[in-house]
C-alpha cells in the first residue's frame, strides 16, 4: 500500500514536546529501563518464535496478547480509563492496571494525559506529540525517543489521579514491569519472553501504527464520521491492530467501548469488554 508521504504536513520537532535523543536517553530512565530492553528482547523472542517454533510458545504469546494488549491497554488504559467507556468493579480495574503495566507503555496516569489531552483534544495540531504531521518515522517510532518526560500535563487526568488503585500502579510502575519480568524469567525463561516482553513489544508496535497510519490520507483508510482530526478507518490494518483499525470510528464517538459500527466492523476487544465489563 503506498503511503502518500506528501501529504503529511511537517512540524519542526525542536518545540516544547520534544528533547534531542542523546539528551532524552540521559534524562529519562524509563527509555532504558523499559522501552529499549522491550525492543531488543521482542526482537529476540521473535526471532527465536519463528526460528525454533513450538506450539506452547505461540500459546503463551496468545495468553500474552489477550492479557496485556487487549485485557491492559485497549481494554484497560483506552476504552475504560481515557474515555469511561464501561463500567467495571475494582478488582477488574487492578487486573487492567497490572495488564497494562507490563504493556511497558508508561504510567497509566501518563498514558490517560497524552491520550485525552493530546491525542484527542489536540489530535493532528502540533501538539500532538505522536502524530504523522510531524512526519512518518517520528509517529511511527522516533517520537517515544524524543518527547520530554515532562511534555505531558497531568490536569487530563485528574479523575484518574484521585483513583488510589491508579497512583499506585503509576508510581511503582517501573518497579511492576521489572520485578514481575525477574519472576516470569524464575518461572521459565519462555514464559518471560513469550507471555509478556512479546506481547508488549507487539503492543509497541500495533499502537505506533494506528497512531500513524490511521491518521495518513492515501492508505485506502475510510471515514464513516466527519472530525476535526486525520483520522481514517483502515481495514486492511485489522489483522495488525484488530478493532483498533476503526480508528475514525473511535474518533467520532469516543465513548463507546465496540468500535465497530458497519456490521463487518470487527472488533474482538470490544466483544470481549462486553464479556468482562459490569453489567448496567
Amino acid at each position: 500500500m503506498h503511503i502518500e508521504l506528501s501529504m503529511i504536513r511537517h512540524y519542526s520537532i525542536n518545540n516544547v514536546m520534544f528533547n534531542p535523543i542523546l539528551k532524552n536517553l540521559r534524562e529519562n530512565p524509563n527509555l532504558f529501563t523499559i522501552t529499549i530492553p522491550i525492543i531488543v528482547v521482542g526482537l529476540f523472542a521473535s526471532y527465536t518464535l519463528f526460528t525454533d517454533f513450538t506450539w506452547y510458545k505461540l500459546f503463551l504469546l496468545s495468553l500474552g496478547y489477550i492479557f496485556i494488549n487487549i485485557l491492559g491497554v485497549t481494554a484497560g488504559l483506552h476504552r475504560y480509563y481515557s474515555h469511561k467507556s464501561f463500567k467495571a468493579s475494582r478488582w477488574k480495574q487492578i487486573i487492567m492496571l497490572y495488564a497494562s503495566n507490563l504493556s511497558g507503555q508508561g504510567s497509566p496516569v501518563w498514558w490517560v494525559a497524552l491520550h485525552r489531552g493530546y491525542h484527542h483534544r489536540k489530535s493532528d495540531t502540533e501538539a500532538d506529540p505522536h502524530s504523522p504531521i510531524h512526519g512518518f518515522w517520528h509517529s511511527i517510532f522516533l517520537w517515544m525517543f524524543r518527547i520530554k518526560p515532562d511534555a505531558i500535563s497531568f490536569r487530563y487526568a485528574t479523575d484518574t489521579m484521585r483513583n488510589k488503585d491508579v497512583m499506585w500502579f503509576s508510581t511503582n510502575y517501573i518497579k511492576i514491569f521489572l520485578i514481575s519480568n525477574i519472576l516470569f524469567g524464575l518461572i521459565s525463561i519462555e514464559f518471560m519472553l513469550f507471555f509478556s516482553i512479546l506481547p508488549a513489544f507487539i503492543t509497541l508496535i500495533t499502537y505506533n501504527l494506528t497512531n500513524c497510519l490511521n491518521h495518513i490520507e492515501g492508505v485506502g483508510g475510510y471515514s464513516n464520521f466527519e472530525t476535526r482530526d486525520n483520522s481514517k478507518n483502515v481495514v486492511w490494518l485489522w489483522p495488525l491492530v484488530l478493532g483498533e483499525c476503526w480508528h475514525n470510528n473511535h474518533h467520532g464517538r469516543p465513548g463507546n467501548y465496540h468500535f465497530g459500527i458497519k456490521w463487518w466492523e470487527i472488533d474482538p476487544s470490544g466483544l470481549l469488554i462486553k464479556v468482562f465489563k459490569d453489567k448496567e
